[in-house]
């Protein structure tokens, strides 16, 4: 290479236009790396490359930033054209648009059901607790206090009131007061 070649221009004045898109190789000051890779973009302003390496794929990359000033710039070996424009992604099918609305729908149902599940203006314990007796049985929050549902499903249950005893545990069926009542006592003592 002659000074004043295209090559040594390129070197003394990086643009992101020219640099953009094509292979690269560069050696760090102190002969310590070699980093080779695509030149994905270059911030002139703050002299900044990202380089991409390691591309598995479409979707799976190594980002590198380097700040110019610790590049060897004489190791610098640029190949293959500037990028052109990007490539137009192709859209999506009915099938695979179908397939992500109904993981969607899922995933909102999911998060909704565990926003249920936080008591609103309740301290501390009493969240433990109902996270604690939601493990092993069907709960929900009514106010201050929170239900135990009965396991066929039905709307009635046993009320654990504030402040969470098991004095406070009433219900029609004794047998499922008796349950929450052992249940409340284990969590309670894995709190204290």
């Amino acid at each position: 290479r002659t000074p004043g070649s295209a090559w040594d221009f390129e070197m003394a004045v990086p643009s992101a236009a020219a640099w953009s898109g094509r292979e690269i190789s560069l050696q760090l000051k102190g002969g310590q790396e070699v980093i080779t890779g695509v030149v994905f973009s270059l911030h002139e302003p703050s002299e900044t490359l990202v380089v991409k390496e390691n591309t598995v794929g479409q979707h799976l990359a190594d980002y590198r930033i380097v700040k110019l000033g610790s590049v060897e710039m004489s190791s610098v070996r640029l190949a293959g054209p500037p990028a052109g424009p990007p490539d137009l992604v192709q859209p999506l099918s009915d099938a695979v648009l179908q397939k992500i609305r109904t993981k969607e729908r899922h995933e909102v149902q999911q998060q909704m059901a565990k926003a249920d599940n936080i008591g609103m203006g309740v301290s501390r314990i009493a969240q433990l607790l109902f996270n604690g007796v939601s493990k092993t049985m069907t709960c929900r929050w009514k106010g201050q206090d929170f239900e135990v549902l009965e396991f066929n499903g039905a709307d009635s249950g046993v009320l654990v009131r504030a402040p969470y005893e098991i004095d406070c545990v009433d219900g029609a069926s004794t047998e499922l007061v008796k349950r929450v009542k052992i249940i409340l006592q284990g969590e309670r003592a894995k709190i204290s």
